[in-house]
């Protein structure tokens, strides 16, 4: 795993992978790394990081993340190998950087509904950005609500705490 930096946000992504495996990448969009026979094991890589600009081609492209969700709905209902959860919450986080917040919320929804899956930290994040997209449109009780249960997803993690206190 390596750190990915996008401005201020961190995240760690499978970057370097053993070759004596047959890796293929699965999803129509946020592609993620897959491997048979599973499961494998993953550690970060220190002092080395990776710095997005979000300078390619598509980051130009006015219309990126509406075509994101287009591509997202087409897997969820047409692939059989499709990582539905994965794609639900990639849907809902497209939307959201399209500025369709009322969609965001419904498929955070939907997503949170699905329970940890593989990755429990989608499920931080939708109620988290959840808890953001209502405070943004002023209604402030579901705001506290999924700020609240955000934290109790992963106590580990402020940032909710810390958008209570603004």
């Amino acid at each position: 795993e390596i750190e990915i930096r996008i401005g201020s946000y961190r995240y760690n992504q499978l970057r370097l992978f053993n070759c004596k495996r047959v890796w293929t990448y699965r999803g129509a969009v946020h592609e993620h790394p897959y491997s048979e026979p599973t499961p494998w094991t993953t550690f970060p890589l220190k002092k080395v990081h990776i710095e997005s600009f979000g300078t390619g081609d598509t980051s130009k492209n006015p219309d990126k993340y509406l075509n994101h969700a287009k591509m997202l709905m087409e897997d969820i209902g047409n692939n059989p190998e499709c990582d539905i959860s994965r794609s639900t919450f990639y849907l809902a986080q497209s939307y959201n950087c399209a500025g369709d917040a009322d969609k965001a919320i419904t498929n955070y929804k939907i997503r949170v509904a699905m329970g940890p899956s593989t990755n429990p930290q989608e499920v931080y994040f939708s109620y988290y950005q959840m808890g953001n997209l209502n405070f943004g449109k002023e209604i402030y009780g579901p705001a506290v609500t999924n700020y609240l249960l955000a934290h109790n997803e992963d106590p580990t993690r402020a940032e909710p705490l810390a958008k209570l206190c603004e």
